[in-house]
């Protein structure tokens, strides 16, 4: 008899730099925050992710221009290996079932002090989860590992009052992060 999966939630907050090259003269590591609800933690699951990066104000190269992102993607996670063997608790078996594989939609806007653009994306990414926690516990805190990739179905310009440059934006290049995720 198959073991049922109760459904659970989970809330994680995260650090990490997103390669960007937006305004700048080539990409450049700049830090980044993250924070993710969702409900599902076996097979399936639904996520909502917030991102924000700023890289005004730490780039002042003679062309550089940097623009700051955030973005909200709401996306489907995809364990494939989320109910296999759920009746082991071996440590390994507790990861394998926390890979999982990120695909949906999601709203960024970039901008600087003097202006601003939207744009619609697809949002990939993959992670895995390290528990931290004893199995047997009803709640788990785990070492959350990730990327993540928003491309964007167009690309706005930003353009500056000030100076009157315009900047096309691009997709970053990747973003890497690592958190804690609570999980209950």
């Amino acid at each position: 008899m198959r073991r049922r999966v109760p459904l659970r939630f989970t809330v994680a907050i995260a650090m990490g730099a997103t390669y960007d090259s937006a305004g700048l003269s080539s990409a450049h590591a700049i830090t980044a925050f993250f924070a993710t609800g969702g409900a599902g933690d076996g097979l399936l699951g639904v996520d909502f992710q917030v991102f924000a990066s700023n890289a005004s104000g730490h780039f002042h190269g003679v062309t550089d221009n940097p623009v700051d992102r955030l973005a909200f993607d709401g996306f489907g996670v995809f364990r494939p290996a989320g109910r296999f063997r759920l009746d082991d608790s071996r440590y390994r078996m507790r990861v394998l079932r926390a890979l999982g594989a990120e695909l949906g939609l999601g709203l960024e806007r970039e901008e600087r002090h003097d202006g601003s653009g939207n744009r619609f994306t697809i949002h990939l990414g993959a992670r895995v989860d390290l528990p931290l926690t004893r199995v047997t516990d009803a709640s788990e805190v785990r070492l959350r590992l990730a990327v993540r990739r928003d491309f964007g179905l167009f690309t706005p310009q930003v353009f500056s009052t000030t100076s009157g440059q315009v900047t096309p934006i691009g997709d970053t290049v990747v973003e890497l992060f690592g958190g804690l995720a609570f999980v209950f």
